[in-house]
């Protein structure tokens, strides 16, 4: 930036922590919060459990995986469609999270059907009756 001699926001090295004495005291204390994490783990506390399965399982990230579901045909029924989903998921063919997206799907299709349908008779009707 002209007239700044280079110096611009956020430039150069950054601050250390500004938490210096809080890491210091963990640091202390780690035997502490391991002991206390080692007998949460043998009681099964449930927040050892949870501490544990975060930071040893990554979070599960949307999949773009594709599934085929058995003997579903392009012509079928949006009911038929569904089913078949539904099957799917109990037999452990799709997760269930596919399943429930593929279900909002399929009904979101019947919905526009029946918007097409119900727009279909209204110009029906208006042509007839004027």
């Amino acid at each position: 930036m002209a007239g700044h001699g280079g110096k611009r926001p956020g430039a150069g090295r950054k601050p250390a922590s500004p938490y210096p004495k809080l890491q210091q005291a963990l640091r202390d204390n780690e035997g502490l919060f391991v002991d206390a994490l080692n007998q949460g783990l043998t009681d099964g506390a449930p927040w050892a459990l949870k501490f544990i399965g975060e930071r040893m399982c990554a979070p599960l990230k949307p999949s773009t995986l594709q599934y085929s579901i058995p003997n579903l045909k392009s012509g079928d029924s949006p009911q038929d469609m569904a089913k078949k989903t539904v099957e799917a998921a109990a037999q452990g063919t799709i997760p269930a999270d596919h399943a429930q997206a593929m279900l909002a799907t399929i009904r979101g299709l019947v919905e526009l059907t029946d918007i097409a349908d119900i727009k279909q008779q209204m110009n029906q009707l208006e042509a007839r009756y004027g």
